[in-house]
């Protein structure tokens, strides 16, 4: 995601991209009218079309730092994401699994069978944390197939922060 800097370049480089098109429609207009002769009517359309280029150069340039910000930050996502899942297969006992969930995520959302998690990787020193959502769904024949199986339990209670029973899932791990 670009950052709100490189943003306000964009939007103010876009504006003045507008404006010379409205330079140039008016000049083309007045052309086409008699207006102005044909030496005067080049050597402006030459002036606007060096601004173009000048602008389309500097927008390329902020879109290019903007490609190389978010290229760090991807692979940094990357390597957070990689190191949470080694060390979240790595536990084996639920109060570690619940207490690794716990710091790791800030909101876990049901509705009926569809599930959002939501938290937000550290931030770096530079910037604030990175926002996530990840949504997924609860396959119920799944969880009940597997339920007869060893280690699964047959109902698992999931509560709030508070204590409160939120849902219960059947057959779920």
């Amino acid at each position: 995601m670009p950052d709100e800097n490189a943003v306000h370049e964009l939007a103010t480089v876009a504006e003045k991209i507008r404006a010379l098109d409205e330079t140039r429609r008016r000049l083309m207009d007045g052309y086409a009218m008699g207006r102005t002769n044909t030496k005067r009517y080049v050597e402006r359309s030459r002036a606007i079309d060096r601004k173009l280029k000048e602008l389309n150069r500097i927008k390329v340039e902020i879109s290019n730092a903007t490609q190389d910000r978010n290229g760090a930050s991807i692979t940094r996502i990357k390597q957070y994401c990689a190191n949470a899942r080694a060390r979240l297969e790595a536990i084996t006992d639920v109060e570690t699994k619940r207490k690794f969930l716990h710091d790791h995520l800030e909101q876990i959302l049901f509705d009926r069978d569809k599930l959002t998690l939501m938290g937000s990787i550290p931030a770096d020193g530079k910037s604030d944390a990175l926002p996530f959502r990840i949504h997924g769904e609860i396959d119920r024949k799944k969880l009940r197939s597997e339920a007869g199986k060893k280690g699964y339990a047959k109902h698992v209670h999931i509560r709030d922060e508070h204590g409160r029973m939120v849902k219960t899932l059947v057959g779920a791990k």
